[in-house]
């Protein structure tokens, strides 16, 4: 997936880039950022 409007010449086809995260303040303390970022980068090291 590319996103060169965003990261321009930066843009790497082995990349990936979460560009912004946030978890709702009701949510918080259940783990849940660090499900999505595990999540995330298990799926960096597939490709």
């Amino acid at each position: 997936m590319e996103d060169i409007p965003f990261w321009g010449n930066r843009e790497k086809k082995d990349s990936i880039y979460l560009h912004s995260f946030a978890v709702s303040r009701n949510m918080a303390g259940k783990g849940i950022g660090g499900e999505v970022i595990s999540f995330i980068r298990d799926m960096g090291r597939k490709k």
